[in-house]
């Protein structure tokens, strides 16, 4: 039988603690949030923020992260899973695109992440989808602009993932 070497024991637990990962930052954001609605830091503290930062060390904005990510993706711990690649600053900043979008921004981000970008083009994506509000187009010059930056995007999208097959290929 073939015995596990001290690296591939801690390459295994680090890999099932990623597993966990999005299901812990949900179960945290629950469980501040009750903190926070039923105010049960008061038994203890003056305010919110006193609570987070003197157990925590981290700000009460950083609280309202998790809490705001419990509200938004529940126990989706699937959904939330899919941005893990992306970092956290990301999917904090995914919180501000609407459900409708959520699939097709995890996508162009993937791709942006396949090829190397990073935080601001990153932000940039996040940001046109969060704008895109889901109202049906009124042919007005911003949409059919808008309507046609998203043909690029896909387009784009597909040329990559077309690149990227024929060169896995060689």
């Amino acid at each position: 039988m073939l015995q596990l070497t001290r690296l591939d024991e801690e390459t295994n637990k680090v890999k099932a603690l990623l597993k966990k990962w999005a299901e812990n930052i949900l179960e945290i954001g629950s469980i501040l949030k009750q903190i926070n609605e039923e105010r049960i830091y008061k038994q203890k503290y003056g305010t919110f923020n006193e609570y987070i930062s003197e157990n925590f060390g981290f700000k009460e904005t950083y609280a309202y992260h998790f809490i705001n990510l419990y509200k938004k993706y529940g126990q989706n711990v699937q959904r939330l899973d899919k941005m893990k690649d992306f970092g956290m600053q990301v999917i904090i900043n995914s919180l501000a695109v609407p459900d409708e979008y959520f699939d097709e921004m995890v996508e162009e981000l993937d791709v942006n992440h396949k090829m190397g970008l990073k935080g601001p083009e990153m932000a940039k994506t996040i940001k046109r989808f969060s704008k895109q509000a889901g109202d049906p187009p009124r042919h007005s010059p911003k949409d059919k602009e808008e309507h046609f930056l998203k043909l690029k995007r896909e387009g784009n999208n597909w040329k990559i993932r077309w690149e990227t097959h024929l060169n896995n290929d060689r």
